[in-house]
């Protein structure tokens, strides 16, 4: 059980290599492979650097991080929606709903009249009701 200054003692540890990985809510420490000699002397190393923790009699351990458990929400961004697909082709189908009218306005009389008649020309699809 942790005293109030944050120190605790780990009694009867048998000699050998002891992994400690530490759980503190708001931090971060990283994980340290202990080896523990018959003679009662403690050599501790990261587990990911083996040669960088100094050995300090007790052990200290210092947080590498505060732990970050929530995303901060993104702000809400126009490009973001504008890169939506759903946006898209609501806005395609908008904008050709507005523009296929004035670009058939423009039209030279004689090319809508053929126009015409060709879309006249071709069969219309029948749903065959039953």
């Amino acid at each position: 059980r942790p005293r109030a200054d944050g120190t605790f003692r780990i009694l009867d540890v048998p000699p050998g290599m002891h992994f400690l990985d530490t759980f503190a809510l708001g931090y971060t420490f990283p994980p340290i492979t202990l080896k523990l000699l018959t003679n009662g002397k403690l050599q501790a190393e990261y587990a990911e650097d083996p040669d960088e923790l100094p050995a300090t009699n007790p052990l200290r351990l210092r947080p590498v991080s505060t732990a970050e458990y929530f995303e901060a929400r993104a702000a809400a961004s126009p490009m973001a929606m504008l890169k939506n697909p759903m946006v898209l082709m609501v806005l395609m189908t908008v904008l050709m709903a507005w523009g296929m009218p004035k670009m058939i306005e423009n039209m030279d009389p004689e090319e809508l009249k053929m126009m015409q008649e060709r879309m006249g020309s071709q069969p219309t699809m029948q749903v065959d009701p039953q």
